[in-house]
């Protein structure tokens, strides 16, 4: 197994992360208040929802998927495949969420939006550069 953590480092590490958002954000509450009034933009008002439990589950889901099938180097079923296009649409969700979360109060990108798309430039990186299999 410790053969498979090296080798799939990269997934182990990006599941802990996701993991990770998930238990944040389901532990520590309204991380997305709006502003009142609220603006008149009903993309502002569905980032609410960005920390419903049941979204923030999963994210949980997803990152446990993701350290599993690394740590265990399953390969059945493109199961690396599908984790990592699940992380994907997972962060693009809370970047777009974050962002719009961002603009909405302060007009000003914070530095967790920024990490957020240096995750996402990985997750692609991979995809496009890593091990197919």
């Amino acid at each position: 197994m410790w053969h498979n953590i090296k080798q799939n480092h990269f997934m182990i590490i990006s599941g802990l992360e996701t993991l990770v958002l998930g238990a944040y954000l389901i532990y520590v509450q309204h991380v997305f208040i709006l502003p009142r009034p609220l603006p008149t933009v009903e993309m502002v008002r569905i980032v609410e929802h960005a920390q419903d439990p049941w979204i923030a589950l999963t994210l949980v889901v997803v990152g446990v998927l993701s350290i599993i099938t690394g740590a265990w180097d399953m390969n059945h079923f493109y199961a690396k495949r599908v984790s990592l296009v699940a992380m994907v649409a997972v962060w693009v969700t809370y970047l777009v969420a974050f962002t719009v979360h961002d603009l909405s109060n302060s007009h000003v990108i914070g530095i967790g939006t920024i990490l957020i798309a240096f995750i996402l430039i990985r997750l692609f990186a991979e995809a496009l550069w890593g091990d197919h299999v």
